[in-house]
Order: structure tokens, then sequence, then C-alpha cells
């Protein structure tokens, strides 16, 4: 995989959960980067180097944090019992 690419994912996910994001890569981009999205530090594409910033904590929780895979599951229990329901229509009943 191509190390511009991860980079570029890892900031959507700063920002979706409104959380700074600290990335390690042993190839590729090692950075810091604000909730918003914003990159505070970073190291050169393919040189070895350290990346040393300071952050803040932030308090309380992501969604995904409280809830975990409920939402997930939640919708495959719907699609399966859609599909549990669609396919007991159209059939002809038997005598």
């Amino acid at each position: 995989m191509a190390p511009l690419p991860p980079q570029a994912m890892a900031v959507f996910r700063a920002v979706e959960n409104n959380a700074y994001l600290i990335r390690a890569a042993n190839i590729g981009i090692s950075a810091v980067l604000h909730p918003t999205g914003r990159i505070l530090a970073a190291s050169n594409l393919f040189e070895e180097g350290i990346v040393v910033h300071t952050i803040r904590t932030r308090p309380g929780n992501t969604s995904y944090s409280r809830n975990g895979d409920a939402f997930a599951w939640v919708s495959l229990l719907g699609m399966v019992a859609a599909v549990g329901w669609r396919s007991g229509e159209g059939r002809p009943e038997s005598p």
C-alpha cells in the first residue's frame, strides 16, 4: 500500500472521533493530528525520525466508545428480520 492514503484516512479518523490522533508508521508518515484534522507535526516520507508534540486529553467518550458495536448488531438483526419477513411473502398456502 502506498504511504499517503493511510495518512489521509488518519485525518478522517481524527475528525470523526473528534480526538487527537497519533499515527506511528514504520514506512510512511508518522504524525500528530488535531481533532479538526490539522496536521500538528509529521515526519518526512521514508526518513527515520521522531515526532514530538504536546496534546491535550479530551473529556468524555466518543459515540463508538459509549455504544460499541450496538448499531452494527441492531442493523444486522433488522436486516435478518426483513429478509425473514420477505421470504414468507409470496408463498402459496398449502392446503
